[in-house]
């Protein structure tokens, strides 16, 4: 619960200087699992997926994102820009906005992108782990676009 503390502080810290709303919960219902003692199954039967006890030898995290849209915009997960393995997705929306959830397992390296539109934003936003803990960077559409889209010059005609 400590890690989860210091995660919440950090992030918290980070949306302040930046000069945003957003702030972190930390909600313990039901008792916590240790750290690195769980694994993630899915159920024969109903293809039900479950945190349970167990050992986790590899560096793998179990993350829950959450990305909110622009005001009367929209947002999506871009495939292209995602390497984890999402367990489950959840989209809901309203004409003001609309926002989705995922569950994702991430190995070190792997990353999720979110692309996040309104009136007044068009980003991109990478959440990506490390093996110690889930970078954010935020991008415009424009330089997402740019990096992840190079001109190919291959099939250009040289003049």
């Amino acid at each position: 619960m400590a890690a989860a503390e210091a995660a919440k502080a950090k992030f918290d810290a980070e949306e302040k200087a930046a000069g945003r709303v957003w702030r972190a919960e930390v909600k313990s219902l039901f008792p916590t699992l240790p750290e690195g003692q769980f694994r993630v199954i899915k159920t024969r039967e109903k293809g039900t997926i479950l945190v349970v006890p167990g050992d986790e030898p590899s560096n793998r995290a179990l993350v829950f994102l959450g990305e909110g849209s622009g005001f009367r915009g929209d947002v999506c997960v871009i495939p292209a820009g995602t390497t984890a393995n999402i367990l489950l997705d959840s989209y809901s929306g309203t004409r003001l906005g609309s926002h989705i959830d995922v569950v994702a397992i991430f190995d070190i390296g792997q990353s999720i992108s979110f692309h996040s539109w309104g009136r007044r934003n068009n980003d991109v936003l990478v959440y990506t782990w490390d093996g110690r803990e889930i970078n954010r960077k935020v991008y415009t559409k424009e330089e997402w676009d740019v990096a992840n889209n190079p001109t190919k010059e291959a099939e250009a005609e040289v003049l």
